[in-house]
C-alpha cells in the first residue's frame, strides 16, 4: 500500500542518516523543530501524491513532469536564500528537460499510432 510505502521510505530514510546525525547532533531549536515538521510533513505529502500517481498512469508518462521539481529548486532557491543557480545546474537541466519531454513525446506518439494500427486492423 502507499502507506506501506511511505513508512518504509522513511524508515530506510532514518537508518541511513542516523550515524552521520549523531556525530554532530545539537538540540534543535523551538524553530526548527517547526522547520523540521513543516518539512517532513511537506515530504510525505509529496511522496504520497508521487505514489497516487504512480498508482493512477504508466510511470514513463509521469518521468518527465518530475524534473520541473529541479526548476522549483533552483526557483525557491533564489526566491528564499538570493542563490543564483550555478551554471553546470542551467545547463544540466537544460539538457535533461527537453530531452524528458522529447522522449515523452515520442513515445506517446508511438503509442497513439500502436493504438490506431491495432483499431484499422481490427475494423
Amino acid at each position: 500500500s502507499r502507506f506501506a510505502m511511505m513508512f518504509y521510505s522513511s524508515l530506510i530514510m532514518t537508518a541511513i542518516a542516523f550515524i552521520p546525525c549523531i556525530l554532530v547532533w545539537q538540540m534543535p531549536t523551538a524553530k526548527e523543530w517547526f522547520f523540521f515538521v513543516l518539512l517532513g510533513g511537506g515530504a510525505n505529502l509529496i511522496l504520497l501524491c508521487l505514489l497516487q500517481a504512480f498508482s493512477c498512469t504508466d510511470v514513463s508518462a509521469l518521468a518527465p513532469i518530475r524534473y520541473t521539481e529541479l526548476l522549483f529548486s533552483a526557483l525557491i532557491g533564489l526566491i528564499v536564500f538570493a542563490e543564483m543557480p550555478l551554471y553546470t545546474t542551467l545547463l544540466g537541466a537544460g539538457l535533461i528537460i527537453p530531452s524528458a519531454l522529447f522522449i515523452a513525446r515520442y513515445e506517446m506518439r508511438k503509442e497513439r499510432l500502436k493504438k490506431r494500427q491495432i483499431q484499422e486492423n481490427a475494423g
